[in-house]
């Protein structure tokens, strides 16, 4: 079956509708909300094909940017957002968004400890794997020591989440479809025009939303157990999820759905600038979506954006202008690129988007 232009069009626009922006957007954020619409479109599509009256939500955070995953943004997802299938009590759950269980353990240490310290005792935990394997120090992964302004106390962010928890193994299914052949023989494909979508369906979508529960449990301990291995005695203050599934039926992409305004929630910025424990602002029931950093951001891109798929359904940006000419990129995980400015970060406490419980400033980064 083929598509018309039309119907990709159309699509495109519907999707569109069901994405909710933050008032304020930069050009990344721009970049972010076009390739999402084919993540959208695509889902949407698909869904009604098992529920026609079925629907695709996206509620963005304030960092909503680009996902520096290929894999999720070649899937048409970005970060910084809930994503939420309304399909009317049918069981059915889209495993390409890939939920991975990412969080970070936030504790308050008892005691001072010197920088040296610190990183020795970092050290004899992480060098026991290979380089760039330990689940604490690849990619964007950390475990950085912060003294708080207000008290002078250290306090630890633990960032990561076990990566053998995206494929099969002996006693657990993977939770990545393309790392499962259990997954993998038990999809339901469709085509839509904006590509394929797979999507798992009934007791089969129930089976995986049990599989993300236990692997979000593991993923939980193993912060604790890291934490412990390296600090000893400390207090916890929150180990949240910001990359995983909120509920059978919803997705967080890079942020955390606050249901209690007095718990505190952990915000990044980048390397060597403050992190901070926010809170929500929306008394229960309702709840407040907040941000787990400033968000990436892109200094040299030239001009402005066009969007174009390519035959096999790739997904390219075009940009045009000098000096830079034309630049044509699929994805954005090997392009140079920073952080939103810290003071981002009081300006939506102004906005009544957060409240700010605790500015950190660095005291040891580590990437070992």
């Amino acid at each position: 079956m083929e598509f018309s232009e039309t119907a990709r069009s159309q699509l495109l626009l519907m999707a569109k509708e069901r994405i909710i922006l933050p008032s304020e957007i930069d050009t990344t954020a721009v970049l972010a909300s076009y390739n999402l619409q084919f993540g959208i479109g695509r889902l949407l599509h698909a869904v009604r094909t098992i529920v026609p009256d079925a629907d695709v939500r996206f509620t963005a955070s304030v960092d909503f940017t680009v996902t520096r995953s290929p894999a999720r943004w070649g899937s048409g997802f970005s970060y910084g957002g809930l994503l939420e299938l309304l399909t009317s009590g049918v069981r059915l759950v889209a495993p390409e968004i890939r939920p991975n269980t990412c969080g970070v353990l936030v504790g308050a240490l008892p005691t001072q400890m010197t920088p040296e310290e610190l990183v020795r005792r970092i050290v004899a935990v992480s060098s026991r794997f290979p380089p760039g394997v330990w689940d604490y120090s690849r990619r964007n992964h950390f475990v950085n020591v912060y003294r708080c302004v207000a008290t002078g106390q250290q306090i630890f962010f633990l960032h990561g989440c076990p990566e053998v928890l995206r494929s099969d193994g002996q006693d657990r299914l993977g939770l990545y479809p393309e790392h499962s052949t259990y997954w993998q023989s038990r999809l339901h494909r469709v085509r839509t025009p904006l590509g394929e979508a797979a999507l798992l369906l009934d007791d089969v979508a129930e089976e995986y939303w049990q599989t993300y529960q236990q692997s979000e449990a593991h993923s939980k301990r193993d912060r604790m157990n890291t934490a412990t291995e390296i600090f000893g005695e400390f207090d916890p203050i929150c180990n949240e999820t910001h990359e995983g599934m909120a509920s059978s039926t919803s997705y967080l992409l890079g942020c955390h759905v606050a249901r209690d305004t007095s718990a505190s929630y952990p915000l990044m910025t980048t390397l060597g600038k403050p992190a901070y424990l926010v809170s929500g602002t929306t008394p229960p029931p309702a709840t407040s979506l907040l941000p787990h950093g400033t968000g990436y951001e892109f200094g040299f891109l030239p001009g402005q954006c066009d969007v174009s798929c390519a035959a096999n359904g790739a997904i390219l940006f075009v940009f045009e202008g000098d000096p830079g000419g034309t630049q044509v990129f699929r994805d954005f995980t090997n392009i140079p690129f920073t952080y939103r400015n810290p003071a981002i970060v009081e300006q939506w406490e102004r906005n009544s988007v957060l409240t700010i419980r605790r500015v950190l400033m660095p005291f040891v980064s580590t990437k070992v």
